[in-house]
């Protein structure tokens, strides 16, 4: 199997995707806050419950429920956008500096969060399209990979200023010894 190089342009290449899908998201999120001031169901880290899901869904209106649609379809490629991101960023350092272990965990975080956020989008998809005939199951399954969801999110998230902190320390020595 050839193994995938990836370069320091293949990295800001998905850096650069990445930035772009979250500030569309956070543009496209603050014309949901008009409807209201509840967080949206994919920031609830306690999941949520189909009485939970009526509410919010009341509180929208028509107007904010077609408003989340639009959002949920903005939405739909970041965690894959996230995961190229995760992959080519943590490839470039841990896996360079062959530190497998927490390599492995963050690449796992990165592509799980791919997995339930792609759940999640096409589950909230499903209950704003079926509003206010919602189903439980859907519902539950919804809540259950918004919360694994949040939580690798947490990891990558965490992980990416902690990298690049290693990374100026380690550039700063390298830089130091070659210089003398």
């Amino acid at each position: 199997m050839k193994q995938i190089m990836i370069t320091k342009k293949l990295t800001i290449l998905s850096f650069t995707l990445f930035l772009l899908n979250a500030i569309a998201l956070e543009i496209g999120g603050s014309f949901l806050s008009n409807y209201s001031n509840l967080p949206k169901l994919d920031f609830r880290l306690s999941g949520y419950n189909i009485t939970e899901v009526t509410q919010y869904f009341n509180l929208l209106g028509n107007s904010g429920r077609e408003t989340y649609l639009w959002l949920n379809v903005l939405d739909t490629p970041f965690p894959f956008v996230l995961a190229f991101f995760g992959f080519c960023y943590f490839s470039f350092t841990w896996k360079k500096w062959n530190i497998k272990t927490v390599y492995f965990l963050l690449i796992t975080a990165s592509f799980s969060f791919m997995i339930f956020d792609t759940v999640e989008n096409i589950s909230i998809y499903s209950m704003l399209n079926s509003f206010p005939a919602l189903n439980t199951n859907i519902i539950s399954i919804s809540s259950l990979a918004t919360q694994i969801k949040l939580y690798s999110l947490f990891v990558v998230y965490g992980a990416l200023p902690i990298t690049l902190l290693i990374s100026i320390i380690r550039y700063q020595k390298n830089w130091k010894t070659n210089k003398k």
